[in-house]
């Protein structure tokens, strides 16, 4: 493939041995670029560094025999994570027996002096030390917990600074047997990163290529970045950061380097990028090319897609639901396992009981969730709400139903159901949308992630994207909140 101009400048950057970063829209062809900068300097000993396992396998496959892919992870189990591997874990919710042993007298603080359910501490304590260790920091603080653990902290507020220190310091004694050799608590995968970003050895490479670099957390860059020795090229889509809730810190727009941009985009024709550039122009200058010859946005109801998106597990379950009633093939990336651990979640709050998941926990009551869905900040938790009120008791039945009907893969699907997040680079023929993306504009704030997954959403279709009228109106209600025109007769 003959390289466009924009590639032509990377490849020549590249040529000069200077670091710089490459600001790669959706579909641009980062991929293909990576590989053209391995192919012309083929001497060099390139690492690849991708996101996850999926991503780093194929590009081993894809790219030249000078290129090493691997993901952080494995790079730091090969120097730090060997003596944990008896004892790893994918869930932190394998250790919650152990944490809480542990944890027994703060356990009795935190219930005594602030009134916290056995469930509350527990998650509380999870989600602030699964922060923390996607930091290089040496100690767990107050920054570490996420803003919604706050809704646990009492009303009073010259008592959060007690609370804060409480939860902080239990999640520091999780830190301290978790990352111990001698301990018999099971060890998550970033336990080992962690441990190896503190004190990070030379790699033996010439350069290293980081992909989606818009979602590298602070372990991950503060390695890349201290490899001064070597030449180190970010690539990756600011307008793409989906993980800002697990600590990732946007290289593409935090680090000073050259910048050099990807913009034609050859997954999609002029009409999808026509819509998808609608969104960037909401906070970006750059603007896609569809280079692919032809491509269609349908405004309206067409349940033909092959790949059905949403923004929340609610609204999955809905469809997935609607799909296996018209006798489709179903299939989910990524499985059932999270989809109906939500939906058991939510019905467990409808029955008056605590629901452990990390999307739910922080509701204290159904009527909370209730209230909340109804608001514009909670529009994502609609669709789990209407779902339990509709089918009441029979909500175990639809959980069971959906682990017993769903297909294992997609190889013998009609339908291919994901949350965005799940979906993020991939592609299909064509796409649906379903209609549960939040109001861009809330409560007169614009919703910077949300604009970023509803970018990704319209960017994944190559053929055909599907859209109702409502995404339309959204953007364009963030496009008059831009413009300074009044939305509510109020004025700004």
């Amino acid at each position: 493939m003959k390289p466009t101009d924009q590639q032509r400048e990377i490849i020549k950057l590249a040529k000069t041995g200077e670091s710089f970063k490459v600001s790669a829209l959706a579909g641009s062809g980062k991929s293909t670029s990576l590989r053209m900068i391995a192919k012309r300097n083929p001497n060099k000993k390139y690492l690849y560094l991708a996101f996850n396992k999926l991503v780093a396998t194929e590009a081993q496959a894809k790219m030249p025999s000078n290129v090493t892919a691997k993901t952080a992870h494995s790079l730091a189990f090969g120097q730090t994570g060997y003596p944990f591997a008896n004892r790893l874990t994918g869930s932190i919710f394998s250790a919650k027996t152990h944490i809480m042993s542990l944890l027994e007298k703060d356990i009795k603080t935190l219930k005594d002096s602030f009134f916290m359910t056995d469930a509350q501490i527990f998650v509380a304590v999870a989600e602030t030390y699964t922060n923390f260790l996607h930091t290089i920091d040496e100690k767990c603080e107050g920054k570490h917990i996420p803003p919604y653990v706050w809704s646990f902290s009492p009303a009073d507020k010259s008592k959060q600074k007690e609370w804060r220190n409480a939860i902080c310091q239990a999640a520091n004694k999780v830190w301290i047997e978790m990352s111990s050799k001698k301990s018999h608590m099971p060890v998550l995968h970033d336990v080992y990163l962690k441990l190896w970003a503190m004190k990070p050895k030379r790699l033996p490479y010439d350069a290293i290529l980081l992909d989606e670099a818009q979602d590298a957390d602070p372990c991950i860059l503060s390695v890349i970045l201290g490899q001064k020795h070597l030449q180190r090229i970010l690539v990756g889509d600011e307008r793409q950061e989906l993980y800002g809730w697990r600590g990732s810190v946007n290289a593409m727009q935090g680090v000073d380097m050259p910048e050099l941009p990807l913009t034609k985009s050859w997954r999609f024709g002029k009409n999808i990028a026509d819509v998808a550039n609608e969104v960037l122009s909401l906070t970006a200058d750059m603007r896609l090319e569809g280079m692919a010859e032809s491509d269609e946005v349908f405004v309206g109801e067409d349940r033909n897609a092959i790949c059905v998106l949403s923004r929340s597990n609610g609204a999955l379950i809905q469809e997935a639901v609607n799909c296996l009633d018209e006798n489709k093939n179903v299939y989910i990336v990524g499985g059932t396992k999270d989809a109906v651990a939500y939906l058991r979640a939510a019905y467990s709050l409808y029955r008056g009981e605590r629901a452990i998941h990390p999307e739910l926990s922080h509701f204290r009551t159904w009527s909370e969730l209730i209230e909340t869905a109804e608001s514009n900040l909670g529009q994502m938790y609609k669709p789990i709400v209407n779902l339990v009120k509709k089918y009441g008791v029979g909500v175990l039945n639809v959980a069971n139903r959906l682990e017993r009907e769903i297909l294992p893969n997609g190889d013998d699907a009609d339908v291919t159901l994901s949350t965005v997040h799940k979906f993020k680079g991939q592609e299909r023929e064509s796409v649906r949308l379903l209609d549960d993306f939040p109001l861009l504009v809330q409560d007169n704030i614009f919703q910077s992630e949300e604009a970023n997954v509803l970018y990704v959403a319209l960017t994944r279709a190559k053929k055909r994207l599907i859209i109702s009228p409502f995404v339309l109106f959204n953007i364009g209600e963030a496009k008059k909140f831009f413009s300074g025109e009044d939305l509510h007769g109020e004025g700004q």
